[in-house]
């Protein structure tokens, strides 16, 4: 599977939406939605945040964001079971 980040990018680039678009109709950030199709989540302050920004950002294009929020908690516990190796 892709990335989050780059599951969003994709689905925003298909359907030639910019990342002001976005913005202006989710009420998110522009800085926060380039961090979230960058994989950078730690420039968002907090897990709830990044968990509801995913949703709502995957829900504005069509995708099943409460999905993309379950990808990105495996993805976090993934990394951080490798990490304790």
């Amino acid at each position: 599977m892709s990335d989050i980040g780059s599951v969003l990018r994709t689905a925003r680039e298909e359907k030639n939406i910019t990342l002001e678009m976005v913005e202006k109709e989710t009420s998110i950030r522009k800085t926060y939605l380039e961090a979230i199709e960058t994989n950078n989540f730690s420039v968002i302050p907090g897990e709830v945040f990044v968990k509801g920004i995913i949703r709502t950002y995957g829900n504005y294009l069509g995708l099943d964001g409460l999905k993309l929020v379950e990808d990105y908690k495996a993805c976090l516990l993934y990394t951080s079971d490798a990490a304790d190796e």
